[in-house]
C-alpha cells in the first residue's frame, strides 16, 4: 500500500535529492498549478492530472516529504512564466483532441465561413480578362499584356482561395490554419458556391 502512494512514474527527485522538505518559493501545489492555468485561459478540471500535464509540457515538478505518515508523497511544481503560459496555451489550440483544441476548431469553422461570406466574387475580374485579346491573337501587344497583368494583379489581391481565407483565420485566431480543413468546412456547409466564388486555380 504504501509503495503504491509513493509510486513515482515520473522519477521524480525527492527532499531526500534536492533537500527541501517543504515546498519551495516559486512553486506550486496541484492546486495552485490548476488554479493558474484557469485564470490563463487554460481549462483545467481534474488535480490528479496535474503531473501528466506538467509532464507533457515540461514544467519542472519535484517531491516533498509528505506530512505525516499517511497519504500520498506531494508533488509541487515550478510556476511557469507569462511566456510559458502562452506557449501552452497556444500549443494546446492546435492539438484538436483537447478541450481547448475542440474550441479552437469552432472558432476556425465560424471565421472560414465568415471570410468566405464576404469574400469578393472574382466573376467581374475574369470578364474584363475575356473582354482583352489574348496572347496569340493579332491585336495582343505590349500594352495589352500590362493591362492584363495589372487585371491578374488585383483579382489575386482582392479575392479569395482555400490558402488565403486559411491564413487570414490563423491571423485572426493566432493559430494554425491549412486549406485542407478550409476545403473541409466549405465542402460541409457551403459547397454550391465554391466554385463561384474561390479563386482557381490556387
Amino acid at each position: 500500500m504504501t509503495a503504491e502512494r509513493d509510486h513515482n512514474p515520473y522519477d521524480l527527485k525527492t527532499h531526500e535529492d534536492h533537500g527541501h522538505e517543504e515546498k519551495p518559493d516559486r512553486y506550486l501545489s496541484d492546486e495552485e498549478l490548476k488554479d493558474l492555468l484557469i485564470s490563463k485561459g487554460i481549462p483545467f478540471k481534474r488535480t490528479d492530472n496535474v503531473p501528466r500535464f506538467a509532464n507533457n509540457n515540461s514544467i519542472p515538478m519535484m517531491k516533498i516529504k509528505r506530512d505525516g505518515n499517511y497519504g500520498s508523497v506531494p508533488t509541487v511544481y515550478k510556476k511557469p512564466s507569462p511566456d510559458k503560459l502562452e506557449k501552452i496555451k497556444q500549443d494546446l489550440r492546435n492539438i484538436n483532441n483537447s478541450f481547448l483544441g475542440r474550441q479552437t476548431l469552432k472558432k476556425k469553422a465560424a471565421e472560414i465561413l465568415k471570410f468566405f461570406d464576404v469574400a469578393r466574387d472574382p466573376a467581374p475580374f475574369d470578364k474584363k480578362l475575356e473582354e482583352l485579346p489574348k496572347n496569340g491573337d493579332a491585336d495582343f501587344d505590349v500594352e495589352v499584356k500590362k493591362k492584363r497583368a495589372v487585371i491578374v494583379k488585383e483579382k489575386w489581391e482582392k479575392c479569395d482561395s482555400k490558402t488565403s481565407i486559411a491564413r487570414k483565420v490563423a491571423k485572426s485566431l493566432s493559430c494554425d490554419c491549412n486549406r485542407k480543413y478550409v476545403r473541409k468546412i466549405l465542402e460541409k456547409h457551403r459547397s454550391s458556391q465554391i466554385e463561384k466564388k474561390l479563386l482557381k486555380p490556387e
